[in-house]
Parts: C-alpha cells; sequence; structure tokens
C-alpha cells in the first residue's frame, strides 16, 4: 500500500492543490459577482489579501507554521528527555545509527524544523536582505525566503527518509510528513507563489 502511495505522490498532491485552488477561485467568483452587484468590483480586484498569490504565499506560511509548532514541542521534548521517554521512543531504535539518544536529534529538530521556519515566516513576509543565506540560495532569480521554503520541504522529505532507514519501519506519521514536505513543495513552486518572490 504505501509503495502505491509512494508512486503515486505527484498525483495525490496535485489533485489537493488543485482541489484547494479551485475551491478558492470559486469563492473569488462569488464574491466578485456580490460585489459587482454592489458597485465595488473595482475596489475588491485591488484588495490584495483576495489576490491568488498572497493566498498561496498564506498558505505557504500556515504550513511553516504548523510545522515549527510540532518541531519546537518534539525538539524540546527530546532535549529535556534523551532517553525519549517523553515521546515513548525506546533509545533501543536508534542503535543502527551514530546515536546514542536523542540530544542531538532533538536540537536537529528544534532548530532545522522548529525556529528556522519561524524565521521563514518573517522573511516571505517582509523579504528582508540577508547576505549569509543569499549566498546559498542555488535559485538566485528569487528572494531566499521562497527558496528555502523549497529547501525545507526537502529537507522534511530527507528528515523523514532517514528515519524510516534507521528505524526500519513506516509509521503512519512518516507518511504524513513526508506528504507535508511534499506539498510545501509544490505550493512553492507554483507560478503564482513564485511571482511574489521573482527578483
Amino acid at each position: 500500500m504505501w509503495a502505491f502511495l509512494i508512486d503515486n505522490v505527484g498525483v495525490f498532491t496535485s489533485l489537493i492543490i488543485q482541489f484547494i485552488y479551485n475551491y478558492l477561485m470559486f469563492l473569488h467568483g462569488l464574491i466578485t459577482e456580490k460585489c459587482r452587484i454592489l458597485g465595488i468590483y473595482y475596489t475588491f480586484q485591488k484588495m490584495s489579501v483576495l489576490n491568488t498569490s498572497i493566498i498561496l504565499r498564506n498558505l505557504l506560511i500556515l504550513l511553516h507554521f504548523l510545522l515549527s509548532i510540532g518541531a519546537i514541542f518534539g525538539g524540546i521534548f527530546l532535549i529535556l528527555k534523551p532517553d525519549g521517554s517523553l515521546l515513548g521512543m525506546p533509545t533501543e531504535i536508534l542503535r543502527p545509527s551514530i546515536f546514542d539518544d536523542f540530544l542531538i536529534p532533538g536540537f536537529i529538530l528544534l532548530l532545522t524544523f522548529g525556529l528556522f521556519p519561524i524565521y521563514l515566516i518573517y522573511a516571505l513576509l517582509k523579504k528582508p536582505e540577508n547576505g549569509f543565506f543569499e549566498r546559498l540560495n542555488l535559485l538566485f532569480d528569487h528572494h531566499f525566503a521562497w527558496t528555502y521554503s523549497v529547501y525545507t520541504g526537502v529537507a522534511l522529505m530527507i528528515w523523514i527518509n532517514v528515519q524510516i532507514a534507521i528505524f526500519k519501519t513506516v509509521d503512519p506519521l512518516h507518511t504524513i510528513y513526508f506528504f507535508y514536505g511534499l506539498l510545501m513543495v509544490c505550493l512553492a513552486l507554483l507560478p503564482k507563489t513564485r511571482e511574489l518572490y521573482k527578483k
């Protein structure tokens, strides 16, 4: 079953994004018609909060926020109790890896998927200059906040695959977070999202 899902991950994710997009466009059309009736159509057109690109950006920000909340709590729990007892994870599952306990994985989780996405939320909204992050921006024709959103989604999928390789099992949460990372990448790569961050 998992092999079937992984093989069809692109189709599944595209259908989800298409559904969300179609639903938002339906609402857009419905509100536009009501505004036209009320004689405020042109004012409505200028409201950036209803712009498709802004909606997609806000969805991307929401994904960063939800990811950071879970990672902050998970990372803190692993740091406070490196034996994994707070999360019900015995250290025996780490035996094939280089780690004796969850302390270092907890720090990685906290920093990479907890605190960094919070900074990316700020960067996606304000588009600040940052020379350090720009040096690592391989997609240099876009603002680094957009590029690092793609990086975060890819890193999340890699993180999940590493866990699967170490634990030798696929947990339902692994599948959820793998699709979560893929959704982040796909949402960032949509042309309407990229428009906002193209230099």
